[in-house]
């Protein structure tokens, strides 16, 4: 996936689709078969990972400051960025799609190696003076009964009074001006499961955000 979108151009007012770029991964011999949610489920399927990329990918747009046409976060925590700064993808349903704004193109630079996925975008240079952060931080925590999560909590070895737990993050994409921030704004507010329980992955493995 990193090799795929390495090097892409996105034009000035280009939108750009990682779907449209991977193409249907889950179809694609390419790509190994391994574990994938389904929902909150864990099943076997080709293209699992490739939301390592897409959130890489993700963070430095924000940073980038360009405009995120749609984005979708998983229904799980992942492990491999802050939480309320990923990005999935379900080739045909959710997509990550990323408009340049700006009036000359920008690059994309991909590397994959280990557990680790860097994305670079090159463009045009910001204003002196002036940076942008992504962040993000948890607002809420709630606790459900299993058997209002899972249709059978038994086949996940769990009672149905067991609790799931629940975060609620708020993102924001934060500018600063001379080492002074000046505007923090909203960018999504999303519900995340935490508290999987009987050996269900939590995670789909640990790489570094995008720098």
């Amino acid at each position: 996936a990193a090799r795929t979108l390495d090097g892409t151009e996105i034009k000035p007012g280009e939108t750009f689709s990682v779907n449209e770029a991977l193409g249907d991964t889950s179809q694609d011999e390419r790509y190994f078969e391994t574990a994938v949610f389904d929902g909150t489920t864990l099943v076997k399927g080709r293209g699992g990972g490739v939301c390592q990329v897409s959130t890489a990918l993700y963070i430095a747009a924000l940073k980038a400051n360009l405009e995120i046409v749609e984005r979708y976060p998983h229904t799980i925590v992942s492990d491999y960025a802050p939480i309320g700064l990923d990005a999935t993808l379900a080739y045909g349903q959710k997509d990550l799609r990323i408009k340049n704004n700006t009036e000359k193109s920008v690059f994309i630079r991909a590397t994959a190696l280990g557990q680790t996925v860097d994305v670079k975008l090159y463009g045009t240079a910001g204003v002196d003076g002036e940076s942008i952060d992504a962040t993000s931080k948890i607002i809420d925590r709630f606790d459900l009964p299993a058997a209002d999560v899972y249709d059978d909590p038994g086949l996940l070895g769990l009672n149905p009074d067991d609790p799931v737990t629940f975060y609620v993050a708020e993102s924001y994409r934060v500018l600063y001006r001379d080492g002074t921030m000046v505007s923090n704004d909203l960018l999504s507010t999303d519900t995340y499961q935490v508290s999987v329980q009987s050996g269900v992955l939590v995670g789909e493995g640990g790489v570094d955000p995008a720098k």
